[in-house]
């Protein structure tokens, strides 16, 4: 990314738009130049059309995402699907591979106070938005929650390309290669990050995508999800309920470990962390066959003695 970047800003205004005016001045400061909200026409292929050019012009997207559907096309194709202007936003950059970081409210009442001519989204689009904070988790990098502007400014100003040039970022950007492939489902981030961070005061080089994606400065996430879990010798899979261990990224993640351990490609060890109030005999067989620790001071200790290099 070029030292002064162009950043896409995208949010539903209704919720966001003090929290964006707060992320364009801090992007301003560092030198970005910034798009904020353009204000799109109502028909479904004309907001495609405009989003497509104003995005290609972009050299990263940050989208803010909370809990508010937001505005959409007053008319539709025939067939199109029912997203809001921000959820097609974020589409658009995906098929034009633009970087998108997104950062995510911690709860609902992480929002600008409602305005009284607001009118408040539709509760039948409710499980729409909720499916777009999950689908972003999976497909993009994330700078972090915020529980206000403040948070949200200092997340910001802590991306790769803020503040940098091309040379300092590269020579910033962390070693490809990873001691560590730390798998979990997003709702178990926090009790990853825990890990994450322990591993690295540890000099441990761990690879968890919410935290080291953003410092590797590649848009293609899959590609580097990928090197990353080729790359680590050790693996270690977060969880605290038998469906997120289950549920399919992270499985195809421990399941891909497993093999490459059978097959002889794989020497390190694989341990799985359980949080909250899971117990280790509701795991899947594959993994209670390997290590299986819970998430406290001696099980952190524990752990480190099989991933330290």
């Amino acid at each position: 990314m070029k030292p002064h970047p162009t950043i896409f800003l995208s949010g539903v205004a209704a919720e966001f738009r003090t929290f964006l005016s707060a992320v364009e001045a801090e992007l301003q400061l560092k030198g970005c130049s910034v798009v904020n909200q353009p204000g799109f026409p109502q028909e479904f292929q004309t907001v495609s059309d405009v989003g497509h050019r104003t995005l290609n012009e972009a050299d990263a997207m940050i989208q803010l995402v909370g809990f508010r559907f937001g505005p959409e096309p007053s008319r539709r194709l025939p067939g199109a699907p029912c997203h809001s202007f921000v959820q097609m936003e974020f589409e658009i950059a995906r098929r034009l591979k633009k970087p998108i970081y997104v950062f995510l409210s911690a709860n609902s009442d992480v929002r600008d106070a409602p305005a009284p001519e607001d009118h408040f989204y539709d509760i039948g689009r409710a499980s729409s938005q909720i499916a777009h904070r999950d689908y972003v988790q999976k497909t993009a990098v994330i700078g972090g929650f915020f529980k206000d502007q403040a948070e949200l400014c200092k997340l910001v100003a802590a991306l790769p390309f803020i503040g940098a040039s091309s040379q300092d970022k590269s020579r910033a950007l962390p070693e490809a290669k990873h001691d560590v492939f730390i798998s979990a489902k997003s709702s178990d981030y926090p009790s990853a990050r825990q890990v994450f961070e322990f591993l690295r005061l540890q000099n441990v080089r761990a690879f968890l995508s919410s935290e080291s994606l953003p410092l590797l400065g590649n848009s293609d996430y899959s590609k580097v999800i990928d090197t990353a879990l080729e790359s680590a010798r050790h693996m270690i899979v977060v969880t605290s309920t038998k469906e997120n261990v289950e549920s399919s990224w992270v499985e195809m993640e421990w399941r891909f470990f497993i093999n490459e351990k059978r097959s002889g490609r794989k020497q390190g060890n694989l341990v799985t962390v359980i949080a909250g109030g899971l117990l280790a005999e509701a795991l899947p067989p594959s993994l209670r066959y390997y290590e299986c620790i819970r998430l406290d001071n001696a099980g952190l200790q524990t752990l480190l003695a099989y991933v330290r290099p």
